[in-house]
């Protein structure tokens, strides 16, 4: 059994939130970078990415947001950060928005940015709820950032246990929901507090 978020209702959250950030800027031609685990094989990422151009098709803007992916190598926070610092140096011309798929690019590429100078050039699509992310939302460095719902997460442990436990099987899918977290959510006024941890 698999316990966790579908790659498609998650790049269709994405493709929601690029969308929401386009529409408050001025009509011109948007390009976006998916930042896409190296290490990772599965098809979970292109399903995401598919999932990310649907909806921005269904919200009637494809013919102004391109979006690319770039590999950045996740064995370590230094390689991570290192594959970050290149796009930024080496890009012609950098994207006007960046997704980030895990917590460790997210802190990276918030950093990357303050440290170059991009702060409101450069909008940023996380992932997680740590003290730096909600830190940088608040100071409107990151524009939002994806959560999964850990406490269902944790739930649909113990079902699934359960269910083998007692008839030797147990369902192929569990899925969990996902929330946004933004400026104006209670994790960032000080009215709640982060939850969540990555899969």
């Amino acid at each position: 059994g698999y316990i966790g978020v579908r790659s498609y209702n998650l790049g269709r959250e994405y493709g929601r939130q690029i969308c929401d950030i386009v529409k408050r800027k001025e009509e011109r031609e948007y390009s976006v970078l998916v930042l896409l685990d190296k290490e990772k094989t599965d098809s979970s990422q292109n399903i995401l990415i598919s999932a990310i151009r649907e909806m921005i098709q269904a919200q009637g803007m494809d013919y102004k947001i391109s979006v690319e992916t770039a590999q950045v190598a996740s064995d370590s926070m230094f390689a991570a950060e290192e594959s970050i610092r290149d796009i930024f140096m080496t890009a012609d011309d950098l994207p006007d928005i960046l997704v980030c798929l895990n917590e460790k690019n997210t802190t990276c590429v918030y950093q990357t940015v303050v440290d170059y100078n991009k702060v409101g050039q450069v909008e940023i699509i996380g992932y997680y709820a740590s003290e730096t992310i909600l830190s940088a939302i608040e100071k409107n460095i990151i524009y939002s950032t994806v959560l999964i719902d850990t406490k269902q997460m944790g739930n649909y442990c113990i079902d699934a246990l359960n269910e083998y436990a007692q008839s030797g099987h147990v369902s192929d899918y569990y899925g969990v929901d996902i929330s946004l977290i933004n400026a104006g959510s209670p994790e960032v006024s000080g009215e709640g507090g982060a939850d969540g941890e990555t899969e």
